[in-house]
């Protein structure tokens, strides 16, 4: 349960500030609820419950998803002026059951297959997301993700990037698929802001909350500031983004390193 005042943490660096300081005014306003806006907090406010709402990165909320019980669900994002619709590009890397590399930084001199499947982005964007860099002796072409997918499970490459919610479908449909593969976590690319709320606070504050988001490009005190910070209107989150994760509910299997081979490597990236 909330305490008598809803803590809303801006836990991003962003030039949407006085937008969110007008955001948890509204808010405040719809539920009837005084509301205390803390920019820069920290995401274990979330675990410990001093937080109840937040506006997070998609990195964070990645983050806040590993823990268990989570702490988070996932309500609402702006969706931008110019933007048709939300996209939120998260991908898992995907090994075989029984290989021995326990963790990305493992992947040193793998032999990585790629598909084109996934977002392009700028060598700058990619820097800002601070995804991982794959160094592999070998990279393989592969026409999709679900070629590239059965290479890695015919052991003709050791590892690939694959769309979580095509892993998601994988795992939910194909047991055998399954037993074959695990991931060694997940990221994101996307650079929008994701709304997030506790679990403590009550389904039906949760609700009014959400509503307020939804309805808030409407509203003619908090409108002009959303355009200010470029944001067309809020859009909900459905339960695909709160995802209960397969990759931290299953169990690793434990093997030895992987051997140190002498050929060339080549700096892969995980999107092409």
């Amino acid at each position: 349960m909330p305490s008598s005042t809803l803590i809303f943490e801006a836990i991003l660096t962003s030039s949407c500030d006085n937008t969110y300081h007008y955001l948890a005014e509204y808010i405040e306003r719809c539920v009837k609820v005084p509301t205390l806006l803390v920019q820069g907090g920290d995401i274990e406010d979330f675990a410990t419950s001093p937080a109840d709402i937040g506006i997070i990165s998609a990195p964070y909320y990645l983050g806040l998803l590993r823990q268990s019980p989570r702490s988070v669900e996932a309500i609402a994002a702006p969706l931008a002026l110019d933007a048709q619709e939300l996209n939120f590009p998260f991908f898992d890397i995907v090994v075989r059951q029984d290989s021995p590399y326990q963790q990305v930084d493992d992947l040193y001199r793998c032999i990585w297959t790629c598909h084109n499947q996934l977002v392009t982005l700028s060598e700058d964007e990619l820097e800002k997301l601070d995804l991982p860099e794959i160094s592999a002796r070998q990279v393989k072409e592969a026409p999709s993700q679900a070629q590239a997918l059965r290479m890695v499970i015919n052991r003709e490459a050791d590892a690939t990037s694959i769309d979580s919610f095509l892993l998601n479908l994988v795992i939910h449909n194909s047991p055998d698929m399954t037993a074959k593969i695990r991931s060694l976590g997940s990221y994101s690319l996307s650079t929008t802001p994701i709304v997030v709320i506790g679990r403590h606070v009550p389904r039906h504050l949760k609700q009014c909350i959400q509503d307020a988001l939804l309805s808030a490009h409407r509203h003619p005190f908090l409108a002009p500031h959303l355009r200010d910070a470029q944001i067309a209107r809020f859009l909900p989150l459905t339960h695909i983004y709160n995802r209960s994760e397969h990759c931290w509910e299953r169990e690793f299997v434990h093997a030895q390193p992987p051997q140190d081979y002498k050929q060339p490597e080549t700096r892969a990236r995980l999107v092409r």
